[in-house]
């Protein structure tokens, strides 16, 4: 097995910050306040990526260094398609919002999760989006979405995975493996 490393950055649409935000009475609360603030920080990465070319394309002599942001450093990574970006989301909405911003910024992106990805196989087969779908064997459903169908992206012929960031009610990994062929049944890897 190879690991790339870093593997990605990771960001949540969907139930997970509104309900995170939401219970601190905080933005982003709304689906459309977590876009908004993703759009936000990407605009910012793109304009500190052109501070950064501009101060290395002065001349030495009057070169001034750009302040150091890592936040704004590591999305630039995603920015320059050195990392993929991967946007954990459930429902077919977030999903599509998902692709929405990575044509809007021009990077690499990895859907984890999605649950409803079966919804838009042909979409994100078409712009060779990869698929992390799971946890498989997980009771709870994020907000309305429904199992996933994990064979339908591989039918479309887009890219797929399995997710196991399951967590048992202790919060500990659970350490079992995957039962042999089960997502194999359904269509998975």
């Amino acid at each position: 097995m190879v690991l790339r490393e870093p593997a990605g950055l990771k960001s949540a649409l969907g139930e997970n910050p509104k309900r995170v935000y939401g219970e601190k009475d905080k933005t982003p609360s709304t689906r459309l306040g977590t876009a908004a603030v993703i759009r936000e920080a990407f605009v910012q990465a793109g304009n500190y990526l052109v501070r950064l070319a501009a101060a290395e394309d002065s001349p030495p002599a009057d070169r001034k260094p750009v302040d150091r942001d890592l936040n704004l450093e590591a999305l630039g990574r995603v920015l320059r398609r050195e990392i993929p970006w991967r946007q954990h989301c459930h429902r077919a909405d977030d999903i599509a919002t998902a692709i929405r911003l990575a044509r809007e910024f021009g990077y690499e992106l990895v859907i984890d999760h999605g649950t409803e990805a079966h919804l838009l196989a042909d979409l994100l087969a078409a712009e060779s989006i990869p698929v992390i779908i799971g946890p498989l064997f997980h009771q709870q459903v994020q907000g309305r979405a429904a199992q996933p169908v994990a064979g339908q992206p591989r039918q479309a012929g887009g890219g797929r995975g399995h997710d196991r960031d399951h967590y048992r009610p202790s919060g500990r990994p659970h350490p079992l493996p995957d039962p042999p062929g089960h997502p194999g049944r359904e269509g998975g890897p």
